[in-house]
């Protein structure tokens, strides 16, 4: 046996970085933190590293709590610790963080890893409720918010733009505050 019991076959090969199916499957769907951070590695590192290594190292520092086949969420303070002993990224913890403030924060050429509502790509219908689901926003300009949000829809996983009042409907007022280089 293999990962959390799943069996290991030498044949699978994924570039997530799974040993099996039910690996990637694992973290395929708990991951959007992950797919968060290999965009700011590669935004700001230009390294290119495999999905399931990082949850795993992610994991490992305190910043999942995996209760059998539940994940509830990213923990945010070892998340940016481990940025920081890991690949020297300064990041901080905010919340509450107001979109305004979030707003000034990406107008410092920074970036935010931020807490939405996954119906985000369904844009512009509203929400139930906010938070759950995390994207990577890289800048303000023109009164709308440039973002990443790693979706397993393949055409939603690009960049998205919408504008700041739009996103304030999903935005779950925390998140993870990327220094500049």
């Amino acid at each position: 046996m293999g990962y959390r019991g799943f069996p290991v076959f030498s044949q699978w090969q994924t570039p997530s970085g799974a040993c099996c199916f039910k690996m990637h499957k694992f973290w395929g769907r708990r991951a959007c933190g992950i797919a968060c951070l290999q965009a700011v590695l590669l935004h700001l590192r230009g390294v290119r590293a495999p999905l399931v290594e990082l949850a795993e190292e992610v994991l490992s520092v305190g910043g999942y709590d995996v209760q059998k086949e539940r994940v509830p969420g990213l923990i945010y303070a070892p998340f940016a610790a481990y940025l920081a002993d890991r690949w020297s990224i300064r990041a901080t913890v905010a919340a509450p963080l107001p979109i305004s403030e979030l707003v000034s924060w990406l107008e410092r050429d920074s970036l935010a890893i931020a807490s939405v509502h996954h119906s985000i790509r369904d844009a512009p219908k509203w929400p139930l409720r906010t938070g759950g689901h995390l994207v990577t926003v890289w800048r303000h300009s023109e009164g709308r918010l440039s973002f990443m949000n790693p979706s397993e829809v393949e055409e939603l996983r690009q960049r998205a733009r919408l504008r700041v009042e739009m996103f304030d409907r999903y935005y779950a007022r925390r998140a993870v505050l990327i220094h500049p280089a």
